[in-house]
């Protein structure tokens, strides 16, 4: 993109953190800036990073690539699932869709908010710890990296505004 005159910093979405996708942007990816909150090449310093690393080992040996985002969540998905059937005592769907109103449980590879899975009576939503990665460009893999730069209990290392970043560049 600098080759082009665009000498700003592009921001990317979860789905985007994949394996593929630092393979196919290459150099061109780096200081972009990715908010997640599963990596396949990067773990949040705290509690999670063990489970996420034991992971990302038994997925790639499983099947010879790394884990996403979209992959974790469904990982971990099944984990809720066994834990709202065994709550609710029964496969009866209604009792089961009613423990997970209630569901607490420890996280399992997301960094979850308090460290617990739980979910919000008005949406039905988890409450994540979401994090900001910055790319980096790694000359022994050829491809970018990221780095977690934002929140500061997650960070792995400060965020650098590339040297050349241009405010206000189109």
């Amino acid at each position: 993109r600098r080759d082009i005159g665009l000498n700003t910093i592009f921001l990317n979405v979860e789905n985007n953190d994949n394996a593929q996708f630092y393979k196919d942007l290459g150099q061109y990816g780096e200081g972009a800036i990715i908010e997640s909150r599963f990596s396949p090449y990067v773990a949040p310093v705290g509690p999670v990073a063990d489970a996420q690393d034991a992971f990302k080992k038994a997925y790639f040996k499983k099947f010879g690539s790394y884990p996403d985002m979209m992959g974790a969540s469904t990982y971990e998905g099944v984990f809720i699932a066994a834990q709202a059937t065994e709550n609710a005592g029964t496969t009866d769907k209604v009792a089961v869709r009613q423990a997970l109103a209630t569901l607490k449980m420890p996280q399992v590879i997301e960094a979850m908010k308090d460290q617990t899975i739980s979910f919000s009576p008005d949406f039905r939503e988890s409450s994540f710890d979401l994090w900001m990665e910055q790319l980096e460009f790694d000359t022994a893999a050829g491809e970018t990296r990221p780095k977690i730069v934002w929140p500061d209990n997650l960070k792995t290392q400060e965020f650098v505004l590339p040297s050349w970043y241009v405010a206000g560049s189109p």
